[in-house]
């Protein structure tokens, strides 16, 4: 017995602070990775180059990446240090499926985590292994376990170990420095400022959003369809018809359907768009009489958001009608024209699939996209809500016009 007291005893005085365990954490939508990275080559294959003398430091305008002072037995523990000239190297600095997080998705980490004044004690490691004291607020609640790596200044020189942890955004504010995010040992807040992309900082990856490969995405309490509806059959097998003909598209009071832009090669991508009366399964004269005889436009197991689904989605779980938009679009042009104000930290992913007005026109590819709800709140009119390419917003609204054409997206039963 004494010698097998002897034995936990001495395990213990051998590990008394344990190294990072390399892994992922989910924190509300996003998925992080739990240690701060340690990569010494881009995702090419490319090797990032060491570099320990301050004087080159100083001087670098490409990526690098040091141990703090330059001792490599720091590593297991806090990770490599990394300028921004790394962090924004085309070769990518992270894996396969991951990526440095931009300042809007560190914003939505801190939200999660209850704001900038409380949420540094959710991120701290707990205890004094890797921090001063008195680490101020630390209970580690959402399991990202930050630890005061300290940093390497502008100049080449260390400093700040163990009592700030520094991180980089993928954001630039300008053409010499970027945002970033520190948490300190003396209290529980989250500091948001802009350094120099000269100093070596800590590095986190979020796991990318889903791809319509995927299937789903889940934000907040909804799961959502990644891709816009692709289908011409209701969930019976029934067809719904496509219409091309602008004079019959207007003066339809039953389902169809139509390429987004009348290009069919737009399918894979954009989905196609359909008239309210197909979201809602009015496949004839019956049917548009008496709901018990309408199609289920969508698969088992899922069904088109009600107003009441999509309004939650928009003011409850993300920021509401001003600035939701900017959450929900795919970021830059390649799916949007120029000027795309999106951020896409919800992971919905809206595509500027455009519309198809009530007389049979097309227009705003690029630049809008709109989704149909299943409610009707009027005779005559459907719901749905918008995003534009230059606006924030995400608008919603129930007096739409029944003709028009709109993508779908659906949501889990």
């Amino acid at each position: 017995m004494k010698q097998f007291k002897k034995n936990i005893y001495c395990t213990a005085l051998a590990n008394p602070c344990p190294d990072c365990v390399p892994g992922d954490i989910t924190i509300g939508s996003q998925t992080w990775t739990r240690c701060n990275t340690s990569v010494s080559k881009y995702n090419d294959g490319t090797d990032i180059p060491e570099v320990q003398d301050p004087t080159a430091w100083a001087a670098l305008t490409t990526g690098a990446w040091c141990y703090y002072n330059n001792d490599p037995s720091t590593e297991a523990a806090y990770g490599k240090f990394y300028n921004w000239y790394a962090v924004n190297d085309p070769r990518g600095l992270a894996p396969t499926g991951y990526h440095v997080p931009s300042d809007a998705e560190w914003t939505v980490l801190t939200n999660e985590l209850g704001g900038l004044t409380s949420a540094g004690g959710a991120l701290k490691e707990t205890g004094l292994c890797h921090w001063s004291s008195p680490n101020t607020g630390a209970t580690n609640s959402s399991q990202f376990s930050a630890v005061a790596s300290g940093i390497r200044n502008h100049l080449g020189a260390f400093g700040n170990k163990p009592s700030y942890a520094f991180w980089w955004s993928s954001t630039q504010l300008s053409a010499s420095a970027a945002y970033m995010r520190n948490v300190s040992y003396n209290n529980s807040s989250v500091s948001v400022s802009n350094y120099l992309k000269q100093y070596g900082f800590s590095v986190r990856f979020i796991k990318d959003c889903p791809t319509c490969a995927d299937g789903v995405v889940t934000i907040g309490t909804q799961t959502w369809t990644t891709c816009n509806m692709n289908v011409t059959k209701y969930a019976d097998g029934t067809d719904i018809p496509e219409v091309t003909d602008p004079t019959t598209w207007s003066s339809l009071t039953t389902g169809a359907w139509c390429h987004v832009n009348d290009d069919p090669a737009n399918d894979a991508i954009y989905g196609k768009l359909y008239n309210w009366y197909a979201v809602v399964g009015i496949y004839d004269a019956a049917s548009l009489a008496d709901p018990l005889l309408r199609k289920q436009f969508a698969p088992t197991g899922y069904h088109v958001p009600t107003n009441a689904e999509m309004t939650y989605l928009i003011s409850n779980t993300l920021s509401g009608p001003a600035t939701a938009g900017r959450e929900m679009k795919e970021v830059g042009t390649t799916h949007w024209s120029a000027t795309n104000d999106a951020t896409n930290t919800s992971c919905f992913t809206a595509l500027g699939s455009g519309i198809r007005w009530t007389t049979g026109n097309y227009t705003q590819f690029n630049t809008s996209a709109h989704f149909w709800a299943s409610s009707s709140t009027s005779p005559g009119t459907g719901s749905s809500m918008s995003l534009n390419n230059t606006a924030s917003s995400c608008n919603f609204t129930n007096s739409t016009s029944r003709n028009y054409g709109f993508s779908v997206r659906l949501i889990q039963d």
